[in-house]
């Protein structure tokens, strides 16, 4: 009998890195109230007609606000308005607590979230919370996503 060669044992180990991560693509649309609109349209309900703080008076349109929300690969991005009579009036500097982790249905906490709006004439600070109000996964060319 002869001699066997042993050799060492090899082991290859690979590493996956992924270029996206899908949990992380989606967009909603949510419906942000504002605290000084709010108190404008409802001064018979405990809230005077000049704010619920601050004294400031917001009109009709700061009640409700529109927002969309687009969380892509960790990045998140919004396009919003104002509602009744100044959709043409954008909101800027929002911040809403958590804003990449909610979902159809949760709730905006009031009134830790906080926005702006500028009508060309005056510029506005909004607070208040909402509602998300729809939620849809985005990963375009990839409809099976996981």
């Amino acid at each position: 009998m002869g001699k066997k060669n042993w050799g060492s044992t090899k082991i290859d180990i690979q590493t996956f890195v992924p270029q996206e991560y899908c949990d992380a693509c989606f967009t909603y649309k949510a419906t942000l109230q504002c605290v000084y609109g709010y108190a404008y349209n409802h001064s018979g309900t405990g809230y005077t007609k000049w704010g619920a703080e601050d004294h400031l008076e917001h009109g009709a349109a700061c009640a409700n606000s529109y927002l969309t929300v687009t969380v892509e690969n960790g990045v998140v991005t919004y396009a919003g308005h104002e509602g009744a009579d100044k959709p043409d009036v954008a909101l800027e500097s929002v911040y809403i607590p958590n804003i990449e982790k909610l979902k159809k249905g949760d709730e905006i906490v009031s009134p830790t979230a906080h926005w702006g709006s500028n009508d060309g004439t005056n510029g506005y600070y909004h607070k208040g919370g909402g509602t998300v109000t729809d939620w849809e996964m985005t990963w375009p060319g990839h409809p099976m996503h996981s």
